[in-house]
């Protein structure tokens, strides 16, 4: 009752049942390099969802009007997509430049369900973002090994509510992490971790990203330290 919410069960709630079809090939350079891609579909069968709405209740001989959450059925579901994704060492490179090396994969995703409870309005599946990147800069070299690695994930909705332009979605987010460790021959790794170098946000808006529910700074972090491997 503080902050007027309620979160209820489901008892009619039925299980979700899926078929899944994916085909998947890579092709090797060498014992380290290779490229790959992969085609998925999903179709999926009452699939459940948090809904949210604002209803009248009486609590404690008093009328609020309360957000209530509970679990429902969509009518149907379907989603599809493919990834690529590859590794490649630059060993073409001359003398100490050998030791670089690049790995990525990219996901792209397309949803659609069924909201009854909205006159069949059509949506995407939750936290399925449409574009998903990763890259990673890796060199090594005599012992040193050091990793730059940026990871970008679309916006993609988090929560269902009364009508399309209230739902909630998760802003797009990019993140950059440093790893740096050196290994000597006593078998000794002195390492350091650095995550979130850019000091991305995390933000959640009502319906358009000029909407803002919710914004949060995490700031960078990281550790140092030294490991010994018997």
């Amino acid at each position: 009752p503080t902050n007027l919410t309620v979160s209820e069960g489901n008892i009619d709630l039925n299980p979700t049942f899926a078929w899944n079809f994916d085909i998947i090939g890579s092709y090797y350079l060498n014992k380290k390099d290779y490229i790959t891609g992969s085609v998925f579909y999903k179709d999926i069968k009452d699939l459940i969802y948090t809904a949210s709405s604002q209803e009248q209740r009486l609590f404690d001989g008093q009328v609020d009007r309360y957000t209530i959450s509970r679990p429902l059925n969509s009518e149907s579901a379907k989603l599809y997509g493919f990834e690529v994704g590859f590794r490649k060492k630059m060993d073409m490179l001359p003398d100490f430049l050998e030791g670089i090396s690049l790995q990525g994969n990219y996901t792209f995703t397309k949803s659609e369900t069924t909201i009854a409870e909205r006159g069949g309005d059509k949506v995407g599946l939750m936290n399925q973002s449409p574009n998903i990147v990763n890259l990673t800069f890796i060199y090594e070299r005599e012992g040193f090994a050091a990793r730059l690695a940026g990871n970008y994930r679309d916006t993609f909705l988090t929560e269902i509510r009364e009508n399309k332009e209230a739902d909630r979605y998760q802003n797009k987010n990019f993140q950059l992490d440093l790893n740096l460790s050196y290994t000597t021959k006593k078998k000794i790794t002195l390492f350091l971790d650095i995550s979130n170098l850019t000091n991305q946000e995390l933000m959640y808006f009502h319906g358009q990203v000029s909407r803002p529910e919710q914004v949060e700074f995490y700031g960078i972090r990281g550790k140092i330290g030294a490991s010994y491997k018997f």
